[in-house]
């Protein structure tokens, strides 16, 4: 078993652990609205969580290397969903996704640039961001800096 699969299962495990967690949090709660977005968050991760064992554990490919060039962008990904989390509060919902989706698209495109590609992307993201703002906000109610 090499480190890849051997990481992969560990992070699983740790992801079943905290979805474990969840569950266990909210059923303190006290309204029964409040529990059926975390637990269903929980209850998602940990089904994954639980395939990608099966799979690493039966998986017969030994291909598995660690490239150093996707780790890169993994931890670029991470990182600016971690500023935006921590920029929210203070430059609001719109500017720190905004910039979440602009990290995400320079870390996800591999190849040369287009204007039609840059284009599309903007769009696409313009248009998620306010199907997710307006969500939040209209229907779940939920406040948004």
């Amino acid at each position: 078993m090499n480190i890849y699969v051997k990481g992969s299962i560990i992070i699983a495990l740790l992801l079943i652990s905290v979805g474990l967690i969840v569950i266990y949090d909210s059923f303190s709660y006290s309204d029964v609205d409040s529990k059926a977005f975390p637990i269903t968050i929980a209850v998602s991760t940990i089904f994954v969580s639980i395939i990608i064992i099966i799979v690493q554990l039966f998986n017969k490919d030994s291909s598995n290397s660690v490239d150093v060039s996707r780790w890169k962008r993994r931890v670029l990904l991470v990182l600016s969903m971690a500023a935006a989390i921590l920029t929210m509060p203070y430059i609001g919902f719109i500017p720190a996704i905004t910039a979440v989706f602009i990290g995400t698209m320079l870390t996800a495109k591999y190849g040369k640039w287009t204007l039609k590609q840059v284009s599309l992307y903007l769009i696409v993201s313009g248009i998620i961001i306010f199907v997710f703002y307006s969500l939040f906000s209209y229907v779940l109610l939920v406040p948004l800096p």
